[in-house]
């Protein structure tokens, strides 16, 4: 075999100059791209921010304090004066009752109950029937049970079809209490008086 030398290439890199308008043209490209992303940075915790510590409501009550007096100027610029009274305009609560302890609370409100009394018909309708308005309870006097707060059978004025309606089942229960305080959920008052 033939010994085959390679030529050694003798190349030296010239080294670009960078004028200094290019070097201008560089940085400025450099802060143009470091000030957009630090912009984009700092939009993105004022959005942040805002949207964790705000509440968004598409209604608030319009309360007028003291009567205002408006000036309405006509296309043909004659002036005319409105008197508005003081008035509070508030929508009035109507239960929502989508779910049974927001029906309980809905309803509670709606009352004038307070929270603690809420709160206590919550757990005395979890320790009666988990919540469920199918639940049943047939009892050793032949009475039964019904719905969300067990209403029992004796109860003639609230109909089985009603009994089991969580919504009529809970106002039912409120007007109880309204008359009875928590004595007719005694047999589980080991349950939710904690």
């Amino acid at each position: 075999m033939e010994n085959i030398q390679i030529p050694k290439l003798n190349v030296k890199r010239e080294k670009q100059k960078i004028t200094k308008e290019q070097k201008r043209e560089l940085i400025s490209y450099t802060v143009i791209l470091s000030s957009f992303a630090i912009l984009m940075y700092m939009l993105f915790l004022i959005t942040d921010f805002y949207i964790k510590n705000h509440t968004f409501t598409w209604q608030s009550p319009v309360i007028l304090r003291t009567p205002v007096e408006i000036k309405v100027k006509e296309v043909l610029k004659k002036e005319s004066t409105i008197q508005i009274k003081q008035v509070e305009a508030n929508e009035p609560k109507i239960p929502f009752c989508f779910d049974p302890i927001t029906c309980i609370r809905d309803i509670g409100e709606e009352k004038n109950k307070t929270n603690d009394e809420i709160k206590t018909m919550i757990r005395i309708a979890k320790c009666e029937s988990g919540y469920r308005e199918d639940a049943i309870n047939k009892n050793t006097n032949g009475s039964i049970d019904r719905g969300i707060f067990q209403l029992n059978s004796i109860h003639k004025d609230i109909s089985n079809q009603d009994a089991f309606n969580f919504e009529k089942n809970i106002r039912y229960a409120w007007n109880m209490q309204t008359k009875q305080g928590t004595t007719p959920w005694n047999s589980s008052i080991k349950c939710w008086n904690n």
